[in-house]
Parts: structure tokens; C-alpha cells; sequence
């Protein structure tokens, strides 16, 4: 595996954050702003979400093109010892532990703050629509951070793709 191809992982997995991202503002955000009377500015929210996409599937389809203009292009005879699937392991591990430690904080404040203001009701009957897509969108991040931790070789080989896995088995 090349500098270039580390690098291309790595470009690779930073497009499924954007990916992940983008659902924020195309989701969550249009909900609480529904909510909150701001429907004619939802726009925003849309741009915002599909600009993350943009980004994402650009990064996706091209991360090799990207990977050269980060590092020069060699020719190849500095190879690193170490398999795809294992650094692609790794990255999926540290995103997903990445996800949980950012994720979490928001998470138990916004359970801490509904069940403090639910007045002994219980805490989905207290909560608004927007509410109820936060912590859905909560609950998401986390179970796709678990699965990323977890689930780190079944990501990964998707991520490599089928073209670096027939590399690594010569």
C-alpha cells in the first residue's frame, strides 16, 4: 500500500462523515425549523445538507485524484507495510470512536434537559415533533458508531472496494 492509497482511505472514510453529516441538515434541521415558524427559510437547511452531499460523492468517486494532489505522485517503489483492510480497519474504528465521543455529550444533555422539563411525564409523550427527530438522529449517530467500532471489518471492505482487495491478496 502507497502513501497515496493511506490517503485515499482516509479521503474515502471522511466522505461518509460528510454523508452522515449532511442528514443533520436535511432532516433535523427542517424539522425544528418547521417547528419554530421558519419554513420559508428551509432553503438554507437544504443547500447546507446538499453542498455536505456534493462534497461527499465527490470525495467518494474520486479519492485517488484527490490522494495526488495531497502527495506527489511517486513511482510506486515506496511501499508501506501495512494491508488495506487493516488500516481501513483502524480508520473505521477511530471515525466511529470519533462519532461516540461527540455524539454521546449531546445526547445525555438532551435526555438530562427533556426529563428535567417533562413534569413527571414520561419523556416521548414531553416531547415536540423536532424533539422526537433530535433524538432519533441522536440515537442513529450512536448505533452507526457502534457499528463503525464493531462492525469495523465489514465497513472497511466496503470502503476499500473491490480493486484493493485483488492487491492485497498478491
Amino acid at each position: 500500500m502507497t502513501p497515496q492509497q493511506i490517503v485515499a482511505l482516509c479521503i474515502r472514510i471522511a466522505s461518509i462523515y460528510f454523508a452522515i453529516s449532511s442528514l443533520h441538515y436535511l432532516v433535523a434541521v427542517p424539522i425544528s425549523m418547521a417547528s419554530a415558524n421558519l419554513s420559508e427559510q428551509l432553503h438554507v437547511s437544504y443547500l447546507t445538507g446538499g453542498i455536505f452531499l456534493l462534497v461527499a460523492t465527490v470525495l467518494w468517486f474520486f479519492p485517488m485524484a484527490i490522494a495526488h494532489q495531497i502527495l506527489p505522485r511517486s513511482r510506486f517503489d515506496n511501499l508501506l507495510n501495512l494491508q488495506a483492510l487493516e488500516a481501513a480497519r483502524v480508520g473505521c474504528s477511530l471515525i466511529g470512536l470519533w462519532f461516540a465521543v461527540s455524539t454521546l455529550p449531546k445526547f445525555v444533555w438532551f435526555l438530562f434537559s427533556h426529563l428535567v422539563n417533562s413534569a413527571g411525564q414520561p419523556l416521548i409523550a414531553s416531547l415536540t415533533s423536532a424533539n422526537r427527530a433530535e433524538l432519533i438522529f441522536y440515537l442513529l449517530e450512536l448505533i452507526f458508531a457502534l457499528f463503525l467500532i464493531f462492525g469495523s471489518r465489514v465497513f472497511a471492505q466496503v470502503v476499500i472496494g473491490k480493486q484493493s482487495k485483488e492487491n492485497d491478496t498478491q
